[in-house]
């Protein structure tokens, strides 16, 4: 895989990169393709109708002839952008790439390996780890890698609750089974990728590359991926998984706790829903102390629930309740607590 490029009219992999007014995060997101020991490769940038030349400059620059332009006439947001990517690639394999994260250099022979040594025909999605990196006017201040336990094999409830979420950057599937309706949801303001992995996992064994081989950032900037309706998208993906997820109480119950918790951010306050989750979070698992726990804190001060639920122990042992819990854990092969470790 590390021979030298030749050029094919149907690559092995198609990367495809969204952004919108970016040059300079993009040109680095660029650069790590670029430097990928697998050379055969086309790679897909999608302009997001950006109003200056910032993103055409950039492409140009590398004059790179297995970089294709896609400009976009109107703004469509971020998942409009990745599925004109998809839609266009010719490759074997899709990987994602926003355009203010990076790969290091090995990350599309290591995972493409996986594919190849596995036995089974049915894995459809290979993810890795990441490193997050924290800058500050230009300047990383931190690097942390964030360990998560691996996803192997049939992980439609693990992803289902939210478990070892990973990011789209760390993605590499199948082109064949991305199919019309295994795209991102261009309905939901956010939470598409948990929506999109999900529906592969419902249908496709995963396998991770336990190697960390993305730089995920963290800047000042926006990520494309938000947006104001940020809470309505989150709201709308767990209405969209809700007959599923009703079929695990302990999840649902975390699911609404953790969107109950988002509300009682100083920065977006609004304790009436807030409520609203948590009373659906004692619905879901009425024989969950932690829940009641939880409302009642929430009636006295957002800080204070807020403080309560992050603190919160794993496994309390409250009887009957743990003897539940852990019953319904081993019959679903959940990986589930009270305090889930989701990515909202």
């Amino acid at each position: 895989m590390s021979n030298s490029h030749q050029k094919k009219s149907t690559p092995l992999v198609s990367v495809v990169i969204p952004t919108y007014m970016r040059g300079d995060l993009l040109r680095r997101a660029i650069g790590s393709v670029v430097a990928q020991t697998c050379l055969d490769w086309e790679l897909i940038v999608v302009d997001d109708a950006s109003p200056d030349d910032s993103v055409t400059s950039v492409v140009a620059a590398f004059g790179d002839p297995r970089i294709r332009y896609i400009r976009h006439e109107r703004n469509q947001g971020a998942p409009a952008s990745r599925n004109t990517g998809i839609r266009a690639a010719t490759g074997t394999y899709i990987a994602l790439l926003d355009s203010d994260d990076e790969w290091l250099p090995e990350k599309l022979e290591v995972q493409l390996a996986l594919f190849h040594d596995s036995s089974s025909d049915e894995i459809g999605v290979v993810v890795c780890n990441i490193i997050s990196v924290r800058t500050l006017d230009d300047k990383i201040i931190g690097r942390r890698p964030n360990s998560i336990r691996p996803l192997s094999g049939n992980v439609y409830p693990a992803l289902l609750g939210r478990r070892n979420m990973r990011p789209t950057s760390t993605i590499l599937v199948k082109s064949a089974v991305l199919d019309r309706d295994k795209l991102f949801d261009e309905k939901l303001e956010s939470s598409q990728e948990y929506d999109l992995l999900v529906r592969l996992a419902k249908d496709h064994r995963f396998e991770t590359a336990g190697q960390y081989l993305v730089l995920m950032h963290h800047h000042e900037g926006a990520r494309i991926s938000t947006s104001e309706g940020r809470m309505s998208g989150m709201e709308n993906a767990l209405a969209k998984h809700y007959p599923e997820l009703k079929k695990y109480p302990v999840v649902l119950c975390s699911h609404h706790a953790v969107l109950a918790a988002r509300y009682c951010k100083p920065e977006l306050l609004d304790m009436k829903k807030a409520r609203k989750h948590l009373r659906q979070a004692i619905r879901a698992a009425p024989w969950m102390p932690s829940a009641w726990i939880w409302y009642l804190a929430s009636l006295y001060s957002p800080g204070l629930y807020r403080r309560i639920k992050f603190a919160w122990p794993k496994d309390l042992p409250f009887g009957a309740w743990h003897r539940l819990e852990k019953r319904e854990r081993a019959r679903n092969g959940l990986q589930v607590s009270l305090v889930p470790d989701v990515r909202l």
